[in-house]
């Protein structure tokens, strides 16, 4: 870029301040939409989204259906967001310093249970009364199949509540925030998101790193990591009788699941490693520079 400095945004509240930040300095903006960003619609947040904008070099979102919200509900032009994906360091994810099962005795899990789980923040857009729902189907309340929820917020008491009156207690862990989720989601036989919305969920990109298959509704990013009956099973949003279907599928054929991991952590270093972000992030600073220098 000729030694213009960036500054990267991501997500609308660190946008205002970037922008505010660079003025006067020469900087260029760029800007990285990770979600959907719900609330932008109309009065001044559709003003305040379109001035930022003006003053912004280069629009990123992390998947196409990321970048298609941002046309139609923030009034972006299409043509001006570049989709660049999340990217991990795989070897971050161990997926080679540890079998299952010694995975499962560090956290206290047992070794030859069917262990499904996921890993987020307990809020409405992950939607894990579906997940409750589908699990309690699937399971019909054996005792070597367990449910695993790492994270926190402020749906955890709707969801214990959900768990309880499913009566699935017993079969369930909810072991809190972990400063390393990795060493849970290497224990499970299936990673699952049952969210109402994502953008491209760091979690399932972790999912495929450590050789996991993942049962995921078709919203959000969802879809772009997982390749429905090759890395994973893609289920309709809000369909519990769909993903518990899915969940007893990998349960029967063990086989599937496992070849479904090894292609979901092949497709990950190919497409979606840090590596791989790191150099369009680089293409994309250099020609947000070079336009600057021919405008």
């Amino acid at each position: 870029m000729n030694g213009r400095m960036a500054v990267h945004a991501h997500n609308l509240a660190a946008w205002q301040y970037a922008v505010l930040a660079a003025r006067g300095t020469g900087a260029i903006v760029v800007y990285t939409q990770h979600g959907m960003n719900k609330n932008v619609r109309g009065g001044f947040n559709r003003w305040r989204t379109g001035w930022l904008c003006g003053h912004t070099r280069a629009l990123v979102a992390v998947t196409p259906t990321t970048a298609d919200h941002m046309a139609v509900a923030q009034g972006f032009h299409r043509a001006r967001i570049e989709v660049i994906p999340n990217g991990i360091d795989p070897a971050r994810c161990g997926y080679t310093a540890r079998s299952r099962i010694e995975a499962r005795r560090m956290v206290g899990l047992p070794e030859n249970a069917f262990i499904v789980g996921s890993v987020g923040r307990f809020v409405p857009e992950k939607n894990y009364p579906l997940l409750v729902e589908a699990f309690k189907t699937f399971s019909r309340h054996l005792a070597d199949e367990v449910l695993v929820l790492v994270g926190d917020g402020p749906e955890r008491e709707k969801i214990e509540c959900d768990i309880r009156s499913n009566g699935i207690e017993r079969q369930c862990r909810l072991p809190g925030i972990q400063a390393d989720p990795v060493s849970w989601i290497s224990t499970l036989d299936v990673f699952c998101l049952s969210s109402i919305s994502e953008g491209m969920p760091v979690s399932l990109l972790e999912a495929a790193a450590c050789g996991v298959p993942s049962v995921v509704t078709d919203v959000g990013g969802n879809a772009a990591i997982v390749v429905d009956g090759v890395t994973g099973l893609v289920v309709p949003p809000d369909d519990p009788g769909a993903m518990a279907a899915a969940f007893a599928k990998l349960r029967r054929e063990p086989e599937l699941g496992e070849n479904m991991g090894g292609e979901a952590r092949r497709r990950l270093m190919a497409m979606f490693t840090s590596d791989v972000t790191l150099a369009a992030y680089e293409r994309r600073y250099a020609a947000a520079g070079q336009q600057v220098e021919h405008a």
